[in-house]
């Protein structure tokens, strides 16, 4: 019984394992690996001047 249960499983899945979440896993994977390199430069906290509450209602 379970040689039936994991031939079906592979002949109905396998075609869509192998045909799209292996090149989407593929494609992330070279996408972050492109893309952590250029992380150090990015720094969006760098230009915002954080506004403390405090000191705007201070009268």
């Amino acid at each position: 019984m379970w040689n039936d249960l994991q031939q079906t499983f592979f002949i109905t899945l396998g075609p869509f394992i192998q045909n799209i979440l292996l090149p989407v896993f593929i494609a992330a994977g070279v996408l972050l690996a492109l893309l952590m390199p250029l992380a150090r430069f990015w720094k969006p906290t760098e230009k915002i001047k954080l506004d403390p509450g405090w000191e705007r209602d201070r009268d």
